[in-house]
């Protein structure tokens, strides 16, 4: 039985070693792509509350996300973030292309 622990143990220092290696591998491009998002959710005028509350996340996540950190499920959340952005732009769109209906009628009146 001690040789089945030692073996655990092997085996759980070499996945941590890989987490760590694949964090410290991606870190530069999360943060590249977080500060990205970063930029496109404060054009948006979103705040990272918001963001956080849109993806059912919390806010420190989302923020950690933005600044590059390591997070849990990174590649879904970027996906989900980016999905999210994306939803909030044809929101704004649609409300400027009705509003500007609406000031047509009114003008037309």
């Amino acid at each position: 039985m001690k040789t089945s622990n030692i073996g655990k143990q092997i085996n759980t220092k070499r996945v941590i070693e890989m987490i760590e290696q694949y964090t410290e591998k991606n870190n530069e491009k999360w943060l590249e792509v977080g500060q990205n998002l970063k930029l496109e959710r404060k054009k948006l005028g979103i705040t990272v509350y918001h963001i956080g509350d849109l993806l059912g996340t919390s806010p420190s996540r989302s923020s950690k996300l933005e600044n590059g950190k390591s997070v849990t499920m990174v590649i879904q959340l970027i996906t989900s973030y980016k999905l999210v952005l994306e939803y909030e732009k044809l929101k704004k769109k649609n409300a400027i292309s009705k509003a500007r209906l609406i000031e047509r009628i009114i003008s037309d009146l």
